[in-house]
């Protein structure tokens, strides 16, 4: 697998890794002991955004066929532009597994060289649309994506993330009440974890509901957004 060609062109922390042998440790942390300062984040992801590619003639890489004008906003005015479909559902990254190769140093030792990524997506949203876009997915190999959890951070940066389509396919469980499944498996190759960026929690999912005309003519009352109520 040439893993140089669908690597994501984000970068990793200023001055990791070491080139000459330097050791190198975190410059920073922002621990607390007071509860109330205490910062907790809810990873789990529900947002996709998967985009066609297309292969560079001179370099080679895959490239994104669109570019949101603002990555940060899942809405009209960033990813949610034609051309990038958008999945609402649940999903996980687990940790990456490290790619390392022997040293011959000293019998034993081995260098971290890379990492392999893993985003694993489920959606029960089972239109015959979304049906029809999994088994699209059968048919990719590699494809641009964003993804974001539901503590409204993002991630992908401004040209994405080049991944590649492990598996994907419909899961249909026997037994009562057990949802219809559509199952994605994304993997890239990257020494570091993308970065993380703030997105608007609730833009993507938000639904304005009218309440029911008022007997007596008035205009009727515009009800706060779902995601807020």
């Amino acid at each position: 697998m040439a893993a140089d060609l669908f690597t994501p062109v984000y970068t990793g922390p200023t001055g990791f890794p070491s080139t000459d042998c330097t050791p190198t440790a975190p410059t920073a942390t922002a621990f607390v002991t007071c509860p109330d300062a205490y910062v907790t984040h809810e990873g789990e992801i529900d947002r996709l955004w998967i985009c066609n590619v297309v292969k560079d003639g001179t370099t080679g890489q895959w490239e994104s066929v669109v570019t949101p004008v603002d990555h940060t906003d899942p809405g009209a005015g960033g990813l949610g532009v034609t051309g990038i479909a958008a999945f609402i559902g649940m999903g996980d990254k687990p940790l990456a597994e490290a790619i390392t190769v022997p040293l011959p140093v000293r019998s034993g030792r081995v260098k971290t060289v890379n990492r392999r990524h893993t985003l694993n997506f489920t959606i029960t949203d089972m239109s015959v649309t979304n049906y029809d876009a999994i088994r699209e997915l059968q048919g990719s190999q590699y494809v641009c994506i964003w993804y974001g959890d539901i503590d409204g951070r993002g991630y992908g940066g401004a040209a994405g993330i080049i991944a590649r389509v492990v598996n994907a396919g419909m899961v249909n469980a026997r037994g009562e009440n057990v949802l219809q499944e559509g199952q994605i498996i994304l993997e890239w190759i990257h020494p570091f974890d993308p970065p993380a960026y703030a997105m608007d929690p609730a833009a993507q999912l938000k639904v304005k509901v009218e309440a029911p005309a008022p007997l007596k003519g008035k205009a009727p009352k515009q009800v706060e957004d779902l995601a807020t109520a």
